[in-house]
């Protein structure tokens, strides 16, 4: 992908929109491409994404420019491409010059087509799923997960689309929730612990700790900043009946009832309602309590 060198029309800064420009009336660059469509970036936005040494550290992939410094007013005094299509050097009003890769533009163009492809690239989207997902439930190995790097990739692709997998094959004892997520992360520490024992107690701190069902739920929502991951490890099953797991896709049932209910969904998603943590566990007593609205 090269920029056209035909100085009458690679830039679509001929005469007229020169004059617009001095005008105070054009904000944009125009740039046309050897094939496709032309694009357009405004003048601020290429100023402040300069490449140069003085405004991009190269070997971090950051800018190091201060924003203070841009005028808000940006303006080239001159702009042309290189023979050979490949860059296109801007020179501003304050003298300031910059050279932009026909590459790095096209990449960060702002039509449609290039803004989906940067999203697709920066995160995988979602896919919402009902009880149909029963017939078709993400499934890894734990032996794969900890020796094969594919395998990792697919766990990590699947938690981001569909939000959860099915790891069989851990060893029925402590610290196989640590092996795992040192392959990809770390154990986040939350009041309970970095991790915590699930089990019936005499005298429990909280309904997990009982023999009785447990409803759809979200686990931590008293905290303001909870853990992106839960890793759930099961070392004995429960012999008699019950002990099985129920998932539901939240996600989904938020924008049903968006579309099916919209005054309620509203509610839900601007009143604010108070989730509160308040036992001692493990001899330690905790009281922490976080403020907002059912939905978000």
């Amino acid at each position: 992908m090269g920029l056209v060198t035909d100085k009458t029309t690679a830039l679509g800064f001929n005469i007229k929109s020169l004059n617009l420009q001095l005008q105070g009336v054009n904000v944009q660059l125009q740039v046309w491409w050897r094939e496709g469509e032309p694009d357009e970036f405004p003048y601020i936005w290429l100023r402040d994404n300069c490449q140069c040494p003085a405004c991009f550290l190269d070997t971090a992939s950051s800018r190091v420019s201060r924003v203070t410094d841009i005028p808000p007013n940006a303006r080239p005094r001159e702009v042309c491409v290189s023979e050979d299509g490949a860059s296109l050097r801007v020179v501003w009003e304050d003298g300031h010059e910059g050279t932009y890769s026909a590459s790095w533009l096209h990449e960060r163009a702002f039509n449609p087509t290039q803004q989906s492809i940067h999203e697709n690239f920066y995160k995988l989207r979602p896919e919402l799923w009902d009880s149909d997902m029963s017939q078709r439930i993400p499934r890894a190995s734990f032996d794969e997960l900890m020796e094969d790097d594919a395998a990792l990739l697919k766990l990590l692709e699947s938690m981001e689309v569909l939000g959860f997998t099915v790891v069989s094959g851990a060893r029925q004892e402590e610290g196989e929730l640590h092996r795992l997520s040192k392959r990809v992360s770390y154990l986040v520490p939350s009041h309970y612990g970095t991790t915590f024992t699930v089990k019936s107690k005499a005298d429990p701190s909280n309904p997990a700790y009982t023999g009785k069902y447990l409803d759809l739920h979200s686990d931590l929502v008293f905290l303001h900043y909870k853990p992106c991951v839960q890793l759930l490890h099961c070392i004995t099953q429960f012999s008699g009946e019950g002990g099985d797991s129920i998932l539901a896709d939240s996600h989904r049932v938020a924008v049903q009832m968006r579309e099916l209910h919209p005054q309620k969904f509203r509610f839900l998603t601007d009143v604010l309602v108070n989730f509160r943590d308040f036992a001692t566990d493990e001899g330690f007593q905790f009281d922490i309590i976080a403020r907002k609205p059912m939905i978000r």
